[in-house]
């Protein structure tokens, strides 16, 4: 895992980021996670979640396309579209179509193994009379929630009929097949045309929805600095989730740029693991806070005592499912729909009283003291890690840079490994 922070204001930005890799049980401190675009260019880029693409370390793809930018300068946006847009272009120099398809199968196996599991779980409770029924019902079910998810990448999701078709026309003797899958992971259950027809139909629903698709590893990049004739920093993100048929599958973010606060601009971009962060600035721990009204509620509920929360058990439990429901199901209700009301409340109330105090001292700051404060918010997050007594996946040397419109990107303190 990894702890980054981006720090901004009129003045320039702070980058930090700890240095552990973290691969099964094991924790390396020798990662460098920040790199940066040379002259005219004012980008730096963080990186985050899975190392490789493909197989090929993300940093070593950076370093060769920024030998294709030359001077010309663009947006924040423009740079993360532009080196995606290389990616797509460039698959076949490490990768083949064999080893992509090969990561597909992978994240199509999940998600019927995942099904299959759950299958098995109703199965259970009916009789074999009904196991057909209940079968084709579920996957019908399945198919219109997963029809009913956004689409996270909208290129993907147009190739999905092109990309099952291919693979299930290939021979199955010497390849893998969408429908040799299912007739594998779905065996002893019960089959038919019309399953089989919903199972394929929801397989092609799952391409450009489903995050176990084309795989699980997912690599995080934030572009961060300033765009051409841009004179207030700003961030732009993308999550690139494996490739399939030269496009690399990608979730693009928002760009996100500092904004106006107080007398200056402010800008705060927490990445990965931040909540010991949060916690500092916000002054407030929904989690802990959520768990504490549920232990409270339930020792009212142990000692027998009236519910006086406030919250109408007739608006949670209307409708004719109410009329079946256990008394303890229907407390558990008004004791979930109580808790989440305060921690939203305490949310707004941290985000309106502290987070906005935080941003407007953070567009007062000068250079050293939004560096010295990314550096120092890193390190707490570290350090809250290490003494939970958790695998201490933030840590190692804390890397951080400054970076100015005039100046560009400066090593404020960093341990170079590699030679």
């Amino acid at each position: 895992m990894t702890s980054q922070l981006i720090l901004g204001n009129g003045r320039g930005l702070a980058i930090a980021s700890d240095s552990a890799a973290t691969s099964g049980p094991r924790t390396r401190n020798d990662a460098t996670k920040i790199s940066h675009l040379g002259d005219p260019h004012r980008v730096a880029i963080l990186q985050s979640g899975a190392v490789n693409l493909l197989g090929m370390p993300l940093a070593v793809l950076v370093a060769e396309w920024q030998q294709t930018l030359g001077d010309r300068r663009m947006s924040l946006e423009g740079y993360r579209d532009n080196f995606t847009n290389w990616l797509d272009h460039n698959l076949s120099k490490w990768t083949t179509e064999a080893d992509m398809d090969d990561e597909f199968r992978v994240g199509f196996e999940d998600e019927l193994v995942s099904l299959r599991e759950y299958l098995e779980q109703k199965l259970a409770t009916v009789s074999a009379e009904e196991h057909h029924d209940v079968v084709l019902r579920q996957v019908q079910e399945e198919k219109e929630w997963i029809a009913g998810k956004p689409v996270v990448d909208v290129t993907l999701s147009s190739m999905a009929d092109e990309i099952v078709d291919r693979l299930d026309s290939r021979d199955e003797e010497d390849h893998w097949t969408p429908k040799g899958l299912i007739g594998f992971i779905f065996k002893d259950l019960p089959r038919s045309d019309q399953i089989d027809q919903e199972l394929d139909a929801l397989l092609r629903l799952m391409v450009g929805r489903s995050y176990r698709i084309p795989s699980w590893s997912n690599t995080h990049l934030t572009f961060a600095g300033y765009g051409a004739e841009e004179l207030v920093p700003s961030v732009a993100e993308v999550i690139y989730q494996g490739a399939v048929s030269n496009h690399v599958v990608r979730r693009g973010e928002t760009a996100q740029t500092a904004i106006p606060k107080g007398r200056g601009f402010a800008l705060f971009k927490p990445i990965a693991q931040t909540w010991a962060m949060d916690l500092l600035i916000g002054m407030h721990n929904p989690n802990l806070l959520r768990e504490a009204i549920n232990r409270q509620m339930a020792e009212i509920d142990d000692q027998g005592e009236d519910d006086d929360s406030g919250v109408d058990v007739e608006d949670i439990t209307e409708g004719e499912s109410g009329a079946d429901r256990t008394e303890d199901q229907r407390l558990s209700e008004i004791i979930q729909a109580f808790s989440e009301g305060i921690v939203e409340k305490s949310d707004s109330l941290s985000e309106t009283f502290h987070h906005e105090k935080f941003l407007r001292t953070l567009a007062t700051f000068e250079m050293p003291s939004l560096v010295e404060t990314a550096r120092a918010l890193i390190a707490v997050q570290a350090l809250t890690i290490d003494i939970s007594g958790e695998q201490p996946t933030v840590g190692g040397h804390i890397d951080v840079a400054a970076m100015t419109l005039r100046d560009g990107f400066t090593w404020v303190s960093h341990v170079d490994l590699t030679g």
